[in-house]
């Protein structure tokens, strides 16, 4: 009869990765068994800040770095965190899909420009296999995120590739100057009026401009 997989008989905010350690070398534990919202042990730990984890579950061939829980986050997306040596470790384990979008579209990097994780923008775009044009199902790509939220330090990064387009509309025709202009930012409206391909008078649907 098998245990639970370690990610539930340790629970991630109890951080005890030496208990980890010595479940990981049970035979009788699954490690990549999931729990009733289909986490199993990686996306816990990981997206909980676990440092150790990728000596411990990534070390297991059985391990499916890209599973996902009930709401479709990946692993990696979990950990657009802030937790770059997370992310860093799971890129260098090779298995990784950095594209793999959960339910409603999001990728990892749309993840990371929304909260201005700009170490880990870098991490993903670094290893030429994260494409920073991809929309979620709304149609927006990481740089409107990145805009709304004011973090201009990504917005700079997007807009260092070529494939990315600087005002590009979602679904509701909104650009990323529309949604940095709505919140307020003002620093990031201004890298934007700086873009020669740049539209500051493009209506949404509902007509309105960024102004």
């Amino acid at each position: 009869m098998y245990l639970m997989g370690f990610g539930k008989l340790v629970p991630s905010e109890s951080r005890c990765v030496n208990d980890m350690e010595a479940l990981s070398e049970l035979e009788s534990v699954i490690p990549d068994s999931p729990d009733g919202n289909y986490r199993t042990s990686l996306p816990s730990t990981a997206g909980s800040g676990y440092e150790g984890f990728d000596g411990i579950s990534l070390e297991r061939g059985h391990v499916d770095p890209d599973s996902s829980d009930s709401d479709g986050r990946t692993l990696l997306s979990a950990a657009g965190s802030g937790l770059e040596s997370v992310v860093r470790a799971l890129l260098e384990a090779g298995h990784v899909d950095p594209d793999l979008a959960d339910f409603v579209g999001k990728t990892p990097l749309s993840h990371a420009a929304g909260s201005g994780h700009e170490g880990i923008m870098r991490l993903l775009l670094e290893t030429g296999h994260a494409k920073p044009y991809l929309a979620d199902k709304d149609g927006r790509t990481p740089l409107p995120h990145a805009a709304e939220s004011g973090c201009v330090g990504v917005v700079r990064i997007m807009l260092e590739h070529e494939s990315v387009s600087p005002d590009s509309p979602d679904e509701n025709h909104r650009t990323p100057l529309s949604y940095a202009a709505g919140s307020g930012h003002e620093e990031a409206v201004k890298i934007f009026l700086e873009r020669r391909h740049v539209n500051p008078d493009s209506p949404d649907s509902g007509g309105r401009t960024p102004l």
